[in-house]
């Protein structure tokens, strides 16, 4: 008994049937194979795609490229990105950090500050800044607030007009400078501020040349004042200086034969004003001062002694200087500072 396939009610030979079956068992083989990278399938699948083409009804070929068609294509593996080299240096560049949405913070880390140590700053020029100490200003007065020195003395005062020896006023003017030396010192109390104290004498000889008649003057001033000063440099300083004390004036007589001698001593009282200039370097100072002294002589109390006064009388016997009277006296000085 013949069997009867759908291959021969469409007039296919066997012969051309098993051609066809063979190409399919081979397409199928093809198929395995060449998904070996993708996904696999298994030989059962290829023999069931044989059975079908024999037994199932499809129409040759045609049917076996519908079911190959409808087959999801095998999955080829990803290709490997072989980076490009670049010619010159090595690439330098950052990876770039993925923005945050939000506003960005300015928050800065402050740093801990360690129990003992100041708390470091973030600016290393701020930190030598702060860490820096205060320059210390050379010839400062707040360290160096004591001054003791010696210094030269002149002083034009009012000639004096002697009534027991007379002198040639072609050679004696209106007004006379004593030469002499002085020692002061001074506390400096606050920075524009001074208390200063001082002695300071002054001397001339005046002699007749014909009979050698000698009259001798010397002054001997004590005062206290005090310094405001108006201007201060890191080295010279200028200060408005005040004050007042008194002084001593003597006068003495001796004739040229050897006759007879006499000295006239009275006090006064003087106030004074003047300008004060300081050059202040690191342990010394150069001082240098004019001022103008008011002098009130009490002329009734002058004391006179020696034989040149016996028998004079009281208007005689007192100080040859007016009542009133102005000096000038300027002085340089060195002082050191401590």
């Amino acid at each position: 008994m013949a069997l009867s396939s759908p291959h021969a009610a469409r007039g296919i030979s066997a012969a051309d049937a098993g051609a066809i079956t063979a190409e399919a068992s081979a397409g199928g083989r093809r198929r395995a194979g060449s998904s070996t990278s993708g996904r696999r399938r298994s030989p059962p699948f290829a023999a069931l795609l044989a059975a079908a083409a024999i037994l199932g009804g499809i129409d040759g070929i045609d049917g076996i490229r519908g079911v190959q068609a409808a087959s999801p294509p095998a999955a080829s593996p990803p290709a490997e990105e072989t980076p490009t080299p670049v010619e010159g240096p090595a690439s330098t560049t950052r990876e770039t950090p993925t923005p945050v949405e939000g506003p960005a913070s300015t928050t800065r880390e402050t740093p801990t500050p360690v129990e003992g140590r100041p708390a470091s700053s973030a600016d290393p020029e701020a930190t030598a800044e702060e860490e820096a100490p205060a320059p210390r200003r050379r010839g400062s007065t707040r360290a160096r607030r004591f001054l003791f020195g010696l210094e030269g003395v002149a002083m034009l005062t009012p000639s004096i007009q002697p009534r027991i020896l007379e002198l040639d006023r072609r050679y004696v003017g209106p007004t006379t400078t004593l030469g002499g030396v002085g020692v002061f010192g001074r506390w400096r109390a606050v920075p524009w501020l001074s208390l200063d104290v001082g002695v300071r004498s002054g001397s001339l000889r005046l002699r007749k040349t014909e009979s050698g008649d000698l009259i001798s003057q010397d002054l001997f001033l004590a005062e206290v004042g005090a310094l405001l000063y108006l201007a201060r440099g890191e080295i010279g300083q200028l200060a408005l200086d005040g004050g007042l004390g008194g002084l001593v004036h003597q006068i003495g007589y001796a004739r040229g034969d050897g006759s007879g001698s006499g000295t006239q001593r009275v006090g006064a009282a003087l106030f004074r004003v003047g300008l004060d200039i300081e050059l202040l370097l690191t342990r010394i100072a150069f001082v240098i001062s004019l001022r103008a002294y008011g002098v009130v002589t009490d002329r009734k109390r002058t004391v006179a002694r020696g034989d040149l006064f016996d028998g004079v009388d009281a208007a005689g016997r007192q100080a040859p200087v007016p009542t009133f009277q102005t000096y000038v006296i300027g002085t340089g000085g060195l002082a050191y500072r401590f």
